[in-house]
């Protein structure tokens, strides 16, 4: 199935779209503006209107618990990393106040700034983030024992020590990140970094990929590179080298994707740029939904929103578009092509107030939930969850052909 997914008219939807009305959204709430935080008697989430904005990151979730990051006052960039569990407990993985303890040394974790929260995993989460005297930066992972450095730029007990480092990518159990190990780029490379410290380079600087060609890290504090069990991406120079199975391919690309806008799942590299949401496997080939196409609803897209707005888990794909319909969050069945409205933006609403702002991104959607930053007015905003109903009963039926579509409501 090579080609754009969303082009022509499928004459079987028939010409006329009837829209559910608009309705209060069935979600979770995470947290909101005005709610305490817990480690520090007192603390609450600031005002939007604060700056800067107090969530800087989208909610990462395992499907029943979520990993945020917060501004910790008004006015401050410290930040602290909490989990709201399945039973809606919020718990500190790290704060700038030392609430937790760091396992490594057993002294209290003084967070100062995080760089990215990369997974929630069943009893923790997996983090990067400035060492707390801001001597380099580390990779951690929190765990019901506690939090925990698993590598850095500086000397760590227990931990893997690079001359430098930058943020991670969680597989499912290891961290991938761009590292070097002495003060030269030809020592740079990608590493696969396990929870017990232990490193195994995978590729490095300047080494050939068969067939395919040669490995450039792209930056040297981002990793470049996501992965889902063996299977591996990586951006080169003219596109992504992707290594499915044991055999390695090109994906050519002029623009590369950002951190928090591609994955790997299911034997599939799904990516977006900021014209372009596409996704490709050895067997389908690559398939672009791109600006100027029509939509299963029959709507034309006119922008896709760049950052925070891209999340895949398994066959699932969730999008932020613009059309000449409204603006919505789409969710995408990648086997079946199976197309749906999730959220409205500007119509829908939580709690009686209106959605004027959604942001979300590649650890934001698991087991069918999706985790999601919602902006209101009046410098109110929240972290929510809400859970994507089974999929539409229309297939797709062929490049050329709009995906089958319904509207959800939860």
């Amino acid at each position: 199935m090579n080609g754009v997914c969303a082009i022509g008219v499928s004459a079987g939807l028939g010409s006329v779209l009837t829209l559910a009305a608009a309705a209060d959204l069935a979600v979770t709430t995470i947290i909101e503006t005005g709610d305490a935080l817990p480690g520090v008697a007192g603390l609450t989430v600031p005002a939007v209107g604060s700056f800067p904005a107090p969530f800087e990151f989208w909610p990462s979730t395992d499907g029943s618990s979520f990993t945020f990051a917060v501004r910790v006052g008004e006015g401050t960039s410290l930040e602290g990393l909490y989990r709201r569990s399945a039973d809606g407990t919020i718990s500190v993985v790290a704060d700038p106040f030392g609430s937790v303890p760091l396992l490594n040394t057993g002294d209290p974790l003084e967070l100062d700034n995080v760089l990215s929260v990369h997974a929630t995993t069943p009893d923790g989460a997996a983090f990067s983030a400035v060492l707390p005297d801001g001597s380099g930066r580390a990779l951690f992972l929190n765990t019901s024992s506690g939090t925990r450095i698993v590598a850095s730029d500086t000397a760590i007990p227990g931990a893997a020590q690079f001359e430098r480092i930058g943020a991670g990518a969680w597989t499912g159990d290891s961290f991938l990140a761009v590292a070097r190990t002495e003060p030269s780029s030809r020592s740079q490379g990608l590493f696969e970094i396990f929870p017990n410290g232990h490193a195994e380079r995978l590729l490095t600087w300047g080494e050939e990929i068969p067939g395919v060609g040669t490995y450039f890290p792209a930056s040297s504090l981002f990793p470049g590179a996501v992965g889902d069990g063996d299977d591996l991406a990586v951006t080169i120079p003219g596109g992504i080298a992707a290594r499915v199975g044991d055999e390695w391919s090109l994906i050519e690309r002029d623009a590369r994707p950002a951190t928090g806008d591609w994955a790997v799942s299911n034997g599939r590299v799904a990516f977006r740029t900021s014209s372009t949401v596409e996704w490709w496997s050895p067997e389908e080939g690559l398939n672009t939904i791109e600006v100027g196409g029509v939509l299963g609803d029959g709507a034309t897209v006119e922008f896709l929103a760049g950052f925070n707005s891209f999340a895949v888990d398994g066959d699932l794909l969730a999008f932020f578009a613009g059309t000449d319909q409204g603006n919505f969050v789409y969710t995408l069945d990648l086997a079946s092509g199976e197309l749906d409205r999730l959220i409205e933006v500007g119509v829908d609403t939580i709690g009686g107030r209106t959605i004027g702002l959604v942001e979300f991104g590649e650890t934001s959607l698991e087991n069918g939930t999706l985790a999601f930053t919602a902006g209101f007015g009046s410098g109110q905003s929240g972290l929510y969850a809400i859970q994507i109903p089974g999929a539409g009963t229309l297939p797709l039926l062929g490049v050329g052909v709009v995906a089958a579509w319904r509207r959800r409501r939860g």
